[in-house]
């Protein structure tokens, strides 16, 4: 879930961010550089997150099988 939260914070960063500095007024190479690094940060943390929880799950699995197989 927080994996999902991430994801979806870099998905709008995209999007929202670009459509406010091409707005009239605004200097087109201020905050290009911070919207990619945001990005890819946003992404990263959201993989990460969503990979220790699937590795998490799959040792709560591997887990329950080796207890109920032991009997």
């Amino acid at each position: 879930m927080l994996g999902e939260f991430f994801r979806d914070a870099a998905v709008l960063l995209v999007i929202f961010v670009p459509l406010e500095l091409w707005k009239p007024g605004t200097a087109l190479g201020v905050g290009w550089l911070q919207l990619i690094l945001g990005t890819v940060v946003l992404l990263g943390v959201g993989m990460i997150f969503e990979y220790v929880a699937i590795a998490a799950f799959r040792i709560k699995c591997d887990l329950q099988e080796d207890g109920h197989g032991s009997k």
